[in-house]
């Protein structure tokens, strides 16, 4: 029996900001960062050229059912907002 491999968030966050260091030299990166009157944290900010992007990170077996609302307020804090996720969700 085969046994499935699960992609956490965390997982996910560490080839990103890989990813996104080697891309942007110059952007500057926080992790967990609390917005919207400290009710929401952003898995991930980077500010780069006076934009500040949210990404919102979830995994495999991550819940989805309050994401339609943080993405509502990420829109509202956030110059730009990615949401990254694996195939299976």
């Amino acid at each position: 029996m085969e046994q499935k491999e699960y992609l956490s968030a965390d997982d996910i966050k560490i080839r990103l900001l890989d990813y996104l260091t080697q891309k942007n030299k110059n952007a500057v990166f926080a992790n967990e960062v609390l917005f919207s009157q400290n009710k929401r944290r952003a898995d991930l900010v980077r500010l780069l050229n006076k934009t500040l992007t949210a990404f919102e990170i979830k995994g495999d077996l991550d819940n989805t059912s309050k994401l339609r609302k943080q993405i509502s307020d990420y829109i509202n804090t956030f110059d730009k907002v990615f949401v990254i996720t694996t195939k299976k969700i």
